[in-house]
């Protein structure tokens, strides 16, 4: 008898994580924020396009983090210059 395999889906894109899939590709890591399983290259690029940012983080937690995050206020200390 035999078990059925559950394959792992991507958290963000939602296609499967197999072995065959994902070895030329990059293959797949977890994000630091929601520990999902995510392909190498549905993770945040770096300052250079095929390095990735550290730490780890998928586009859907970057996407969220920079969506709620709030303007900082003005330093009251700033001098306006005037032309």
């Amino acid at each position: 008898m035999t078990l059925a395999i559950i394959p792992e889906l991507c958290g963000v894109c939602g296609e499967g994580l197999s072995r065959n899939f994902t070895l030329l590709r990059g293959g797949w890591e977890r994000c630091t924020l929601c520990e999902r399983f995510v392909h190498h290259s549905c993770l945040v690029s770096g300052k250079v396009s095929f390095l990735k940012k550290r730490p780890r983080v998928c586009q859907s937690c970057q996407s969220t983090s920079t969506g709620s995050a709030s303007v900082a206020p003005l330093d009251p200390h700033a001098t306006v210059l005037k032309s």
